[in-house]
């Protein structure tokens, strides 16, 4: 089953006219493209790189790879080679520092796919990553960066939030977390309409991390891991403070429900994978500072 991961962001469309197209069939030009191509500098660094993982890395736009429900584009080639440099420091790394490259191997997607465009869905909401069974990351809108002036807050919440909250769903599917933790929310669970009825003040009175979740309890499991990690010490304990704050006013237990969610987390990413995960946020954050340091071209 395709498991999707939405960040949602509203957004008011306008309509736009489009002319239609010649009706005359041009027979000698296809709009197919061979997928044959000769390998050039990226190809071959990826081969280098990811190879050893057993990962495949798709930045050439595939019709296979793709959703047609989306008119997407590909990637540019430069931001293909800096999100894979990105990658490479910010994901994989991170595991293989904090357990072992075994670990980072054994468990992680198979196939990651770009796309440069965002992806629009008639809700007028965008979808900026999916996941596939475990095996396949796809990231959009990966055009939107700027690699001149990186936008850390942004790069992290949209793009390696993402990444480590997939990851967290490959490591449960492969090993249960407690029957506990989902009778701690079992009343607030609310499936999709997360994102039409309930704030995120509402969901933090909860003892929710984000609105999303809210959707049910294997992604509030996720997503407290992916914040967690992803979040500075500050960030985290100013979140906690807007929990403490949402539970007073709705008189809810938000902050306790959250602490013993959170205890959880951590007890089962400690016992079943060795991921300490205040290490883990330590190396997260070491490596992200480290990001500017980084030679994001290919030689």
């Amino acid at each position: 089953m395709k498991n999707i991961y939405y960040y949602i962001i509203s957004l008011v469309l306008f309509a736009f006219a489009f002319a239609s197209c010649d009706d005359k069939v041009d027979e000698e030009n296809s709009i197919f493209v061979d997928s044959k191509y000769e390998k050039n500098k990226f190809d071959l660094w990826l081969e280098n790189n990811y190879s050893p993982y057993n990962i495949q890395l798709k930045y050439r736009l595939e019709d296979i790879e793709s959703d047609f429900l989306y008119d997407v584009t590909p990637a540019s080639y430069e931001t293909s080679i800096a999100m894979a440099k990105f990658i490479q420091h910010l994901w994989l790394g991170v595991y293989d520092e904090v357990v072992n490259a075994d670990f980072t191997k054994m468990n992680i997607p198979k196939v990651i796919h770009f796309v440069g465009s965002p992806a629009w869905q008639s809700s007028t909401t965008v979808v900026l990553g999916t996941a596939e069974g475990g095996r396949k990351i796809t990231l959009f809108d990966l055009d939107r960066i700027d690699l001149e002036k990186l936008d850390s807050d942004m790069f992290v919440d949209r793009y390696f939030h993402t990444m480590h909250h997939e990851f967290a769903h490959i490591l449960h599917q492969k090993k249960h977390f407690s029957k506990e933790f989902p009778k701690i929310s079992d009343d607030s669970y609310v499936g999709n309409a997360f994102q039409d009825e309930y704030t995120e003040e509402l969901a933090h009175s909860l003892g929710f991390v984000t609105r999303y979740a809210r959707t049910n309890y294997n992604e509030d499991f996720v997503e407290i891991f992916s914040i967690y990690i992803t979040y500075t010490e500050a960030k985290w304990n100013a979140l906690l403070e807007s929990i403490t704050a949402a539970s007073a006013k709705h008189g809810t237990q938000g902050v306790e429900r959250l602490n013993n969610k959170l205890k959880i987390v951590k007890s089962y990413m400690k016992e079943m994978w060795k991921i300490d995960m205040d290490e883990t946020r330590a190396v997260f954050h070491r490596r992200l500072n480290e990001i500017d340091m980084l030679d994001l071209t290919i030689k």
